[in-house]
């Protein structure tokens, strides 16, 4: 038997052709059944992300088993009745597992493949690749464990001949460049006596090879060794690792552990494999010891005696700013102790609970300070929070008195607590006459402070009751971690009714420094609050990431070199990036509200500004363990527990639940010591910083705010028309998070349509629950899918477009604005179509989205647009009205900057012969922020008489020289569609007979100027030109109508000139184009074709995202991103 007639048999073998008694189908469904959900990949505790595309590139650590250790594997192999094999693999399973890898681990293995006598000695290449599942489910003990393993290892055996390659294209798994398929862990072990080749006159010795290839994340390969005698003399090899993915140090750390794993399970093969224990002691006792590094003993005090003593230590200086208005530190400190003594006579005191309903406003910080100094927890609430969201809030809490003002005095009608309207003309004289010297009460550590209501898994909020302790605490910790002096001005934007305002009011108030509180128009308006920043000239800013992102987008030069103070919810990579590049100290913070604001910081560094949310502050623990309790080894993912100073007491009036999440702290510290279960999966690097990853359960951020789908889930159901109800969250871009709802509706329900039907219900969540936790879609489904086991298979949930009755409207555009507008509003939105009638805030906006509607208004447009502007006219039509009213503010210019942030060079994007710079809207919300984008508008559009160019050439000199204006000298990177590829075109020869560098010429969909000048392609300019006139009537309309023309008229004329180098080609209607344009390039013009219109190609989501992903890949810009 030669091997030719081996591989002809298995060819043979492979191409059986429905015959069902054949031995591939039997294999085949084996193999089906076996593989059948395998993981797509195991989670490992690697260094790096995974790449793209993997490099192959790899790295070796040797792994060695003494001779004692591999005797013990012998003798427990022969107890069980298994091979070393698969007592290694087993023990593999049981590491990978605890590892993080969860309870159904696949591994590869090589088998030898000689299966026939026929074989054994045939010189050939037999072998094939077997994946082995092993399955840890159930809590078994490793004796139990082998007998699964030995059983998946036979059948294996048993099904071996089906090629590794045909079986990937059988099962057809998700296939990615960046991992194996099936499996990423390989073990090989070899039983039999490594040979050197003997030659004649020669010594022949094995040297290992320099270069190593990783065709998987770890490859085990050991080789069991025997004495003369046939007795274990030890296991030789190693791990073959992936350089992508893991640094030496780690692969060596995970040899120890396997070391580790294997001589606990031949110590006692009957423990349960979840109590295998990875770390040393010494690991052990540094993981639930690290944060004793913070523990401090402080003084005895409470937040209003700090307050007190610092405004008696600068009593003349600013201690707060808003609007026109200033204060003095002993002006506040007056006027709290003034109310506080009208709080004390009407009953509010230690253990009390005194609510503040009051608008951003100096009063309201002397409210906050005045209950603080009656011993009482001040619970703040919203005003602009829903009427129903505040009547709970305040019936649940049932605090002895309301603080409140005249302005919003009706919005908290509900409760049975009296209300002290501060500037009512009866108490404002009363407050007058009160003594303004301080007051003697003293609130101890343990009396809470505040009182802040946050989502609550059950349909309700829950009060999180934090003390007074817990407050000084983190306060002295961030006046380390954040020194402030008299010089300083932190400015204050976030709502009181979120716990991070603790850090924004009293941090400078007491270091002296002065705290500038934002209006609530200004703090929701990014321009605005730069405006603030600047003439304030404030110093420190905290906000949650997705504040600082819009603030950044829309003014990042005016806040550089601000302390940046960011948290409340995860930062992303990018924007983590820009902010660390704006060359200002960048903190990322990191606590749940169940504890004292924050409870971990970590300073960005600009040269890797990866975000970490870092290490405790001070006298805080945090535990990362496992779902037994136990400490997980660095790079491990397990839950976060936090215990120390900074706990709050509990839950508000629920002992049980309180009971539930602040559990018994097993770890030492304190007395009877507490530690909160947060549910946010963390994991800790080899500086003991930690990662967060995601979270345990359900609950989500949503602009920084906590919201628990349940809650949104209950307001939904209690809809008449709603049988079933589920909330789900989808990044729609890199840290813009939205909410979907999935709606079963009842069978005999009142609406005719899904759009009807999912209008009313976010209408009706609007009622009810705050912006943030009103979902931006709303999907109505026949029935939610559920997984084989009856659960709702929340991966199987549909992706919204986020957009509830989208295309509602009525009527379309009348005007040339209105047409603008409702592009803009669909750019915004992340919609595809908007009526003039359709409410920006129906269609799934929110005041976030509002500011990102009036930054590009004002980048388009040229007209200044406060944000409350669009709460007022939240439709197209009214807000056209508005603008109209108006008048202009300034004419753009023309280099519109849809993104002037970035570090990297910008692309200049040319009109098209319709446009006017706003079509490129889309393209900037989808390409990363490091790019700038700047869109060319037409000359002549303000109706003022300005001349047109004559030529193209002239159109693109005028764009070259306000393009140097804001880069003077190349690499330049331009991008035209349609009309505007000719205008690219022709920029680019200019800027080369400049002497100018271009780097990237991408034209969109587009023919050269004088390809288009038959009878024909006239008669094609003219019928559009007559369309645009016809359709867009009234004298408002010709200066737009004029340019349209002119640009037809010049790109007829135009003749193409030659560039050097290569061109991106990116064409539509499934049309190739490029012959059309290779005689006026001198390289290569590499085309791709989309199968999409030429009209909606930068104006659909889906055809834009392929522009920037080839544009990305043929410039080598997606690797960086």
């Amino acid at each position: 038997m030669q091997y030719a007639d081996y591989a002809l048999w298995q060819r043979e073998l492979l191409d059986e052709p429905g015959n069902p008694d054949g031995l591939l189908p039997d294999q085949l469904a084996y193999w089906k059944d076996r593989l059948s959900g395998v993981p797509e990949e195991i989670p490992l505790p690697a260094d790096r992300s995974r790449p793209a595309v993997a490099s192959g590139e790899g790295g070796w650590v040797p792994l060695e088993l003494p001779a004692e250790l591999h005797d013990r594997l012998a003798r427990l192999a022969r107890t069980e009745g298994v091979t070393t094999f698969m007592l290694l693999q087993a023990a593999l399973a049981v590491l990978l597992s605890r590892l993080g890898g969860g309870e159904d681990i696949p591994v590869g293995t090589p088998v030898a493949g000689r299966t026939d006598q026929a074989v054994e000695k045939l010189v050939g290449f037999f072998v094939n690749t077997l994946v082995l599942r092993t399955d840890l489910s159930g809590d078994p003990d490793f004796v139990e464990l082998l007998g699964r393993v030995r059983s998946t290892a036979l059948a294996a055996l048993e099904h071996q001949e089906v090629p590794f390659e045909r079986l990937v294209e059988e099962i057809a798994p998700a296939r990615s460049l960046a991992r194996h398929p099936l499996f990423q862990v390989m073990l090989a072990v070899q039983n039999a006596p490594v040979a050197a080749p003997e030659l004649t006159g020669l010594r022949v010795t094995g040297l290992p090879a320099e270069v190593v290839s990783a065709r998987f994340d770890l490859d085990f390969e050991l080789t069991e060794r025997f004495d003369e005698q046939g007795r274990p003399a030890g296991l030789d090899g190693g791990i073959v690792f992936a350089a992508d993915r893991f640094d030496r140090d780690t692969t060596e750390t995970i040899a120890a552990r396997l070391v580790r794993v294997l001589r606990a399970v031949t110590d006692d093969p009957t423990r349960p494999v979840h109590r295998v224990d990875l770390l040393d002691p010494e690991e052990r006792q540094h993981l639930l010891t690290g944060g004793d590094a913070t523990v401090r003993e402080l003084p005895v005090t409470a937040l209003p005696s700090l307050f007190t003593a610092q405004a008696v230590r600068t009593p003349d200086g600013t201690a707060l700013v808003c609007g026109d208005r200033h204060l003095s530190y002993a002006d506040l400190n007056a006027a709290a102790n003034r109310l506080a003594r009208h709080l004390v006579s009407r009953g509010a005191g230690p253990e009390s609970v005194v609510a503040v309903v009051m608008d951003r406003s100096p009063e309201l910080v002397v409210a906050l300070l005045a209950v603080l100094k009656t011993g009482a927890a001040y619970l703040p609430v919203d005003p602009d929070q829903p009427t129903d969201r505040i009547a709970y809030i305040l019936t649940d809490a049932d605090p002895s008195l309301v603080v409140t003002q005249e302005a919003v005095r009706e919005r908290v009608a509900a409760g049975n607590a009296p209300a002290v309207v501060v500037d009512a003309p009866a108490t404002a004289a009363g407050l007058a006459d009160e003594d303004a010297a301080d007051l003697t009460i003293s609130p101890a550590p343990g009396n809470p402070a505040y009182v802040i209501y946050t989502s609550g898994s059950t349909g309700r909020p829950k009060g999180v009751c934090v003390p007074h302790g817990a407050v000084v605490n983190f306060l002295t910790a961030m006046a380390e971690r954040v020194p402030l002096s008299e010089r300083d001005r932190l400015l204050a934007v976030t709502t009181v009714a979120f716990d991070i305002h603790v850090l924004e009011l009293y941090l400078p108030l007491l270091a002296g420094a002065g705290v500038v509180l934002a209006d609530r128009a200004t703090a929701r308006d990014p321009r605005a609050l730069a405006d603030l920043a600047v003439r304030s000239r404030a110093t420190v800013m905290q906000a949650t990431p997705t504040q600082w992102s819009l603030l950044l987008d829309a003014a990042g030069p005016e806040v550089r070199g601000m302390r940046i103070l960011v948290g409340g919810e995860p930062l992303p990579a990018g924007l983590a990036g820009q902010m660390a590049r704006q060359q200002a100290l960048v903190t990322n913070l990191y606590g749940p509200t169940e504890t004292a604001v924050w409870s971990t910081a970590a300073d960005l560094d600009p040269a890797h500004p990866a975000p970490k949310i870092g290490t405790p502050l001070l006298n805080t623990r945090l535990y990362v363990l496992d779902d037994r309790l136990e400490p997980v080894p660095a790079g491990v993912a397990g839950e976060l527990y936090i215990a120390g100073a900074g706990l709050a007491r509990g839950y508000l009036g629920r002992p049980g639940l309180t009971a539930e999440r602040f559990v018994a702290c097993p770890f030492g510290g304190e007395q009877g010591g507490r530690m909160y279960r947060t549910g946010d999966v963390v994991r800790r690097d080899r500086t003991g910083a930690l990662e967060f990853l995601g979270r345990a359960d359900g609950q989500l951020k949503i602009r920084g705010f906590r919201v628990e789908p349940g809650e949104i889930e209950a307001v939904l159901q209690s809809h008449a028309e709603v049988a079933q109800a589920v909330v789900a969250a989808h990044e729609v871009s890199e840290g813009d998070k939205r909410l979907t709802a999935y709606i079963v509706p009842v069978g005999d329900g009142g609406h005719t349509t899904d759009a009807g039907l999912a209008a009313d219900l976010r209408g009706f969540a609007t009622l009810r629950l705050p912006d943030y936790m009103v979902p931006s879609a709303v999907m109505i489904l026949d029935r939610l899918p559920l997984t084989p086991n009856g659960k709702l298979d929340r991966a199987a949930l549909p992706v919204a477009d986020h957009v509830a009755g989208a295309g509602n409207g009525g009527p379309g555009p009348a005007s040339l604005r209105e047409q603008i507008l409702c592009s803009l509003f669909e750019q915004a939105l992340g919609v595809e179509s908007v009526g003039v009638h359709d409410s920006f805030f129906d269609l799934g906006g929110h005041s976030l989205l509002a500011v990102r509607l009036v930054d590009r208004i004002q980048a388009v447009l040229g007209l200044g647009v406060p944000v409350k502007t669009v709460f007022e006219a939240p439709t197209v039509s009214a807000l056209a009205a508005r603008l109209d009213e108006a008048g202009h503010d300034e004419e753009p210019g023309v280099m519109v900057a849809l993104r002037s942030g970035g570090e990297q060079p910008p692309f200049f994007c040319a009109h098209t012969a319709l446009g006017m710079g706003w079509e490129y809207g889309w393209l900037a919300n989808h390409i990363p922020k490091r790019y700038p984008l700047y869109a060319m508008r037409p000359r002549g559009l303000d109706g003022d008489g300005t001349d047109l160019p004559d030529s193209l050439a002239d159109m693109a000199a005028d764009y070259i020289s306000h393009m140097r204006k804001i880069q003077p000298v190349g690499p330049y990177h331009l991008l035209g569609w349609s009309f505007g590829g000719n205008v690219v075109q022709e920029m680019a020869a200019q800027l080369q007979e400049a002497g100018q560098e271009v780097a990237a010429v991408v034209i969109l969909d587009s023919r050269p100027g004088d390809g288009l000048s038959s009878p024909e392609g006239r008669a094609a300019f003219a019928e559009q030109d007559d369309r645009v006139a016809e359709a867009l009537p009234g004298e408002e309309h010709q200066p737009y109508i004029r340019v349209v023309r002119n640009n037809s008229r010049i790109n007829l004329g135009h003749k193409a000139r030659k560039v050097m180098g290569d061109l991106i080609l990116i064409s539509a209607d499934a049309t190739p184009k490029a012959d059309l344009w290779r005689p006026v390039f001198t390289g290569e013009v590499r085309e791709h074709v989309l199968d999409c219109s030429h009209r909606v190609m930068l104006l659909d989501r889906d055809p834009v995202r392929q522009v920037w992903d080839i544009v990305a890949a043929e410039l080598g810009l997606a690797g960086s991103d």
